[in-house]
């Protein structure tokens, strides 16, 4: 007869760490598969603030495991050690007096709800070697600033919704998605910049973030979700690159903010209740062929007009069940107020009714740079414009374009 051993590699060992300045912090842990690394699997400590120490009994700590943490409400501050390269599943999941923690360069993965509900969280850094921020990763946290590196391929889904306190994003080149719901519901976002490596932003991404004021959306997007901006009540300006294809359900619903856009001629479909309820949308400009479309895009915008292009197809009077008109503003050269008057030089800009235009100016027609002089509504289809004529101002040129 033969007997086997079997030998469980298992060890549950205090570790002494620093906690607050009167106690000392109790960790248990697992032995790795490989016999010379370990994984944190729980904590016993009285809170404060935790530095963890990269070695214990000669094993290299690389992994918090999935709920070590979980509802240490007395944490305060976590300094996780360079050598972890895994944050577990909702490794720190409702530590709700956590304020801040130091995550090193080596860490790829933010596990899905790895900090979850740290309603104090204000301040985590993302390295550029995390490839992975998993599901509702940062969901409920404090946080107020968040740069996305571009070594993650995508934000996942709902990863930082509900942070309540988070007013900047700056997502970095190499971010390929923007996930379903990745920030929504931030009522304090007021600036995310998108780069050129992203391709899609999902469905409700930045919905019901009521500060947003301003956002471009690159010509790589190959898809703006459903809903993606919707009841974004702040948002006034929103630039389309060309690239884009299509305009998906509802995603800018309720914009109440929004008051004129122009659509890029890469856009073929707009999405059902794409415009619904952007009660201040006065003019939309169409730089080519009308897109697919049907009467729900610009349902409960009582003042939408669609403006399209002399030489474009697909235009008749109306467009989406709201009035589509011709844009044909012209600068009127043969009227009196034209040219340089008594201290000011000035003309008058004919075009679509409540049309707004923006005039620009530059001195150097060959390669020069373009300034915004203003912006001119075309009440009853005309506006005078007019600059102060100063007497060491030569070479000026101006140009009128679409808001």
């Amino acid at each position: 007869m033969t007997h086997t051993l079997k030998r469980t590699w298992l060890f549950s060992l205090g570790l002494v760490l620093v906690a607050s300045p009167m106690a000392q912090a109790q960790v248990s842990y697992t032995v790795n598969a490989d016999g010379t690394t370990a994984t944190i699997t729980g904590y016993s400590g009285t809170g404060g603030t935790l530095i963890i120490p990269p070695t214990t009994n000669t094993l290299s700590l690389t992994s918090i495991g999935d709920q070590a943490f979980l509802n240490c409400s007395l944490l305060t501050s976590v300094t996780i050690p360079v050598g972890v390269t895994n944050i577990g599943t909702e490794a720190f999941v409702s530590c709700s007096g956590l304020t801040s923690v130091t995550i090193p360069y080596g860490v790829t993965n933010i596990g899905t709800g790895a900090f979850e509900g740290c309603s104090s969280l204000t301040a985590a850094n993302i390295p550029n070697s995390v490839t992975n921020i998993g599901t509702n990763a940062f969901e409920f946290c404090a946080l107020t600033n968040v740069t996305i590196p571009g070594s993650v391929a995508t934000i996942r889904y709902g990863a930082f919704s509900y942070c309540n306190s988070l007013t900047n994003v700056t997502i970095s080149n190499g971010v390929i998605s923007i996930g379903i719901s990745a920030f929504y519901n931030c009522p304090r976002l007021a600036s995310v910049t998108i780069p050129g490596s992203v391709t899609s932003i999902g469905g409700g991404a930045f919905q019901s973030c009521p500060n947003l004021a301003c956002v471009t959306i690159p010509g790589s997007v190959t898809n703006i979700g459903n809903y993606a901006f919707a009841s974004c009540y702040s948002l006034a300006n929103v630039t389309i690159s060309n690239g884009v294809p299509g305009i998906g359900w509802g995603a800018f619903q309720s914009c109440t903010n929004l008051a004129c856009l122009t659509i890029p001629a890469s856009v073929t479909n707009i999405g059902d209740y794409a415009f619904q309820s952007c009660a201040n949308l006065a003019s939309v400009l169409f730089t080519s062929n009308a897109p697919a479309a049907d009467s729900t895009v610009f349902i409960s915008d009582p003042t939408a007009t669609a403006y399209y292009l002399s030489g474009t197809t697909g235009w008749s009077n109306t467009f989406a069940g709201r009035p589509a008109v011709l844009w044909n503003p012209q600068i009127q050269t043969g009227c009196a107020g034209f040219g340089l008057q008594t201290n000011h030089f000035g003309f008058n800009i004919t075009g679509p009714t409540n049309f707004a235009v923006v005039v620009q100016a530059c001195t150097n027609l060959a390669g020069g740079v373009w300034t915004p002089i203003q912006t001119n509504t075309l009440t009853n289809g005309c506006f005078y414009f007019c600059e102060p004529a100063l007497t060491n101002r030569f070479g000026r040129f101006y140009r009128f374009v679409t808001q």
